[in-house]
C-alpha cells in the first residue's frame, strides 16, 4: 500500500535543508498600492517525524528588505550575484534562475499574529548546505 503524501507549505520549526526550486518576481496588492517582492521557494527534504507530508517553504524579500536579499544573494550565488543587479541598478527577473537547484540550509521560526488560524512561518539564516557546519 503506498501513501500518497501531500504537499504542505505549513513548515514546522527548525533547521532543515532543501533545495531552492524556483526563484522569481512576484506583484501582488496591499491597500490598492502594487507591491513587488523577489520569492524563493524551496522543497525540503524528507522530514522523518512527518512521513505524511512533502513540504515546501516561502522565502519572500519585499522591496524594504533589499540589502537582506543582497547579503543572501552573495552568500548563495558568490560572485554570480553580480549578475543579479543591471547597469541601472536593478534586479534582473531573467537572472533569478541563477538560484534554481541552490540547495541551502535554513532555520524555520513559528511568529504567531492574531487574526490568522497558522503561524507565519519565518525564514532566517539561509545559507549553502555545505556551510552548515
Amino acid at each position: 500500500m503506498r501513501i500518497e503524501k501531500e504537499t504542505s507549505y505549513l513548515v514546522p520549526e527548525g533547521e532543515f535543508p532543501g533545495t531552492i526550486t524556483s526563484a522569481r518576481l512576484i506583484q501582488d496588492e496591499k491597500n490598492g498600492k502594487t507591491r513587488e517582492s523577489i520569492r524563493h521557494t524551496i522543497d525540503l527534504d524528507p522530514i522523518p517525524d512527518e512521513p505524511m507530508y512533502d513540504f515546501k517553504a516561502r522565502m519572500d524579500y519585499w522591496e524594504t528588505q533589499v540589502s537582506d536579499f543582497v547579503r543572501d544573494a552573495k552568500k548563495l550565488l558568490g560572485c554570480q550575484a553580480n549578475e543579479l543587479i543591471s547597469r541601472d541598478g536593478e534586479i534582473d527577473p531573467d537572472k533569478l534562475s541563477l538560484f534554481e537547484g541552490k540547495r541551502v540550509k535554513f532555520h524555520v521560526v513559528h511568529e504567531r499574529r492574531p487574526g490568522h488560524k497558522n503561524a507565519f512561518r519565518k525564514i532566517v539564516n539561509i545559507r549553502p548546505e555545505q556551510e552548515a557546519a
